[in-house]
């Protein structure tokens, strides 16, 4: 197999930072926000964020990025759990925080050690202070978005959640692939 350095050597955007930059693009937009100036000003984010016009030209382009496409990738990048967990990371300077799926490993392991550890336990009993401040966070994340009463359905319905995500966030890089990237002008060798 070739690497992302064979795309990056003929002017792909294929690098982590590339489709992170992509996201955040979208990531504070509403989609009540898409009127007939919206394409012209995403397209001067994605220049200012150090793509080639050749690169983003395709944002003009009303017959290939329709406004439902826009308005669900908006949806993608303002709500995704492991978009915003990139984003925190990346805010805390983590050196790590584009390791995709070491943080997706991560998060999960965390879901796992709360389903063994805390599986006893009422949900009002955790404190802030104990134990790892990341688990009590996820900790609190389930507590927090979930509906259910039960510890082990709240953790199914947050399984659910981020695995929805995850597909969003699959879905969202099969469009920057092939929407933008497949309309990119490359170098000739």
């Amino acid at each position: 197999m070739i690497g992302n350095g064979f795309d990056m050597a003929h002017g792909l955007y294929t690098k982590y930072i590339d489709f992170y930059n992509f996201c955040m693009v979208f990531h504070n937009k509403d989609v009540e926000d898409i009127d007939g100036s919206f394409r012209k000003r995403i397209y001067h984010e994605f220049i200012d964020c150090g793509f080639k016009k050749s690169a983003v030209n395709v944002i003009l382009k009303e017959n290939i990025i329709r406004d439902e496409l826009l308005r669900k990738m908006i949806d993608i990048c303002k709500n995704n759990y492991w978009l915003n967990c990139i984003q925190n990371r990346q805010s805390l300077k983590d050196p790590h925080w584009c390791d995709i799926e070491g943080i997706i490993a991560q998060e999960i392991a965390k879901i796992v050690y709360i389903s063994k550890h805390y599986k006893n336990r009422r949900m009002s009993s955790i404190e802030r202070q104990e134990e790892n401040n990341e688990i009590v966070d996820m900790f609190f994340y389930i507590v927090n978005h979930s509906k259910k009463d039960s510890l082990r359905l709240a953790i199914g319905e947050i399984k659910d959640k981020l695995l929805l995500d995850l597909h969003d966030l699959t879905w969202l890089l099969g469009c920057y692939l092939s929407k933008f990237l497949n309309h990119t002008k490359t170098k000739r060798i």
